[in-house]
Parts: C-alpha cells; structure tokens; sequence
C-alpha cells in the first residue's frame, strides 16, 4: 500500500493530496458532530470506530511534527488565524493593530480550554445562586479589565467605540477563525467561541435569570414551570448540567435543546450589539467547546441582533 501512496504523491502533488485530506477533514466533522448529538447511544461499532479514527489522526500528527519544519509547531493554527485578522482589520481601518507578534510563543494551557470556570459550571445548570454584588467596571477600565481575566496573549484587543463588535464578529466569521473572542461590559464578562467562523459555544459570568436554559425552554412552551424546577432540583442534587438532565429524563430532544441554546446566544449578542460600552479580546485557537456543541451562523446572529435593534428604535420613535 505505501508505495501506492507514495506514487500518488509525487504524481499530483503534496498541496493537492493535502487539500483532498482537509476535505475529508470536513466530511468528518459533519459526522462527528451529529454523534454528539446522540453521544449517550453510540452504539459499540461507532464508539469503536471514532477510536481508530482519532488514533489515525494522532498519529499522522506525529509524523508530521517529526519532519521539523517550521511553522509546523503547536501554535501554528493561532498563527495563521493572528496573520489573516491583522490584515484584514489593517485594511478595514487603515491603521496598525495591536496583535501577537509574528514570533511570539502563544501558550495555550487544556486546562484554560476545557474545564469551565465556578460561574460557567453554574450557568449550565440553568438556574445558580444569584451572583454576587459587584462594582461595575468604569468604561476607561473595561479593556484593561478584560486583559487581566483573560490572562493570556490575545491576537486583537480594541474597543466598541473604534471598531464595532458586529463589525468584527461578522470578519472573524467571513475568514473562518477559530479562537476565542471575550467581551467586557460594566457588569459582565461574555465568551464566544468560534469554530471554523461558526459559533460553536457561549459563556458569562452574569446571565439574566430570563436567558438561563431553563426559564429559556419554559417561555419556548418545551417545559412547563413545574416540571422545569423538578429538573433544576434533580441536576442540582446530581451536581449535572441541567440540559444533560432534562434530555436524560425525556422531557426535552436534541431539537428543542438545540433551539433553547441558539436563543441564548442570540440573546446574550443581543445585549453586547446594543452596549456603547464593550472592550474586545480574541485569543486565535482551537477549543473545547464542552458538553453542548453549537454550529450558530455568526453572521446571522450580527443580522438578528440588527433587526431587534431597529425595531427597538422603531417602538421608540
């Protein structure tokens, strides 16, 4: 078989192999994700097959960092994502921005990716203690702020009031990235996560009681008050997300999961896109998206949000 594959390699070349290997990247990760959405019933087959799969890819990883080339290392996603934002906003608003230099070490730590914080633990139970009375943020702080809780090397950082945050959301999309982009009002620090320019997790240390899962599944009519506090009580006593609960019970599917979890990020974007008062930070990187992935149009969420707003201005007026 090796000779084979090494004929075809030299026959149509690396970057046209390469480019067959991301395409068949994509059609797996269609099918990964929707195993997600049935992770509870994969069968022994499919469990077994995902295995081989990611062994095939760890190893292919290997052999490929054992070539020792530049550019090849563990920050190279971050890198070419940090290149491709710089231009673009370069472009946009005809001035330098602040960015990770191009030979600069960006450390990504799993547990910085992967284990949520107290609050986002809480938050995914649907309904936690009332947080705690805090002192807003002066606006002049906010960016200052941000940096100093996100703790790590960012690829932009800016404010509202010089590039708007549907501005960027809608560029972050349109060049695919993949990172991490932390906002910061007086009262609130919110996270979106991006895949690929697509929106695959959210996060805030301040949600509304109105935009948790839970009172988000009872206003959809998917649960009643009731059988919503039955649920909040069994996964508090489980120490369980409230999502994971309410679909293990029967008393929620995927489908009206799925629908409760895009209004929740639609709602928090909603309250970022009308704030005159938001410092930004995007971290470019590959992250856990943790139990409940998403696949949000970012760029329709930006045309949502615009809508509201309009009509908002309308009833105003």
């Amino acid at each position: 078989m090796r000779p084979v594959v090494d004929a075809t390699v030299r026959s149509r070349g690396l970057g046209e192999t390469c480019a067959d290997v991301q395409a068949a990247a994509g059609d797996l990760r269609r099918f990964v994700r929707a195993a997600a959405s049935r992770r509870t019933d994969l069968d022994r087959p499919e469990r077994a097959a995902l295995a081989r799969t990611r062994a095939a890819l760890e190893s292919l990883i290997r052999e490929i960092d054992e070539l020792h080339l530049p550019g090849l290392g563990a920050d190279a996603f971050a890198s070419l994502s940090e290149a491709s934002v710089d231009a673009m906003l370069a472009k946009l608003m005809g001035e330098s921005v602040e960015t990770v230099g191009p030979g600069t070490d960006v450390e990504v730590e799993l547990e910085d990716l992967v284990l949520p914080s107290l609050a986002e633990a809480a938050d995914a139970v649907g309904a936690p203690p009332e947080p705690p009375v805090r002192e807003p943020v002066p606006v002049d702080r906010l960016l200052q702020t941000l940096l100093d809780e996100v703790g790590a090397p960012v690829s932009l950082q800016g404010e509202a009031c010089t590039l708007p945050i549907a501005t960027l959301v809608n560029m972050l999309a349109g060049s695919l990235q993949s990172g991490s982009l932390h906002l910061r009002r007086v009262d609130e620090h919110m996270r979106f996560v991006f895949e690929d320019g697509r929106i695959v997790a959210t996060w805030t240390d301040h949600a509304p009681p109105s935009q948790r899962l839970g009172a988000i599944l009872v206003a959809q009519g998917a649960l009643t008050q009731e059988r919503c506090d039955e649920l909040l009580a069994s996964a508090r006593a489980r120490g369980a997300a409230f999502g994971a609960v309410a679909l293990g019970a029967g008393a929620i599917d995927p489908d009206q999961l799925a629908d409760a979890l895009r209004a929740q990020v639609q709602a928090r974007f909603d309250r970022v896109f009308d704030d005159p008062h938001v410092a930004y930070a995007f971290r470019a990187s590959r992250e856990d998206a943790g139990a409940y992935r998403l696949d949000v149009d970012a760029r329709q969420m930006v045309f949502e949000s615009a809508r509201r707003s309009d009509e908002r201005s309308d009833l105003r007026g």
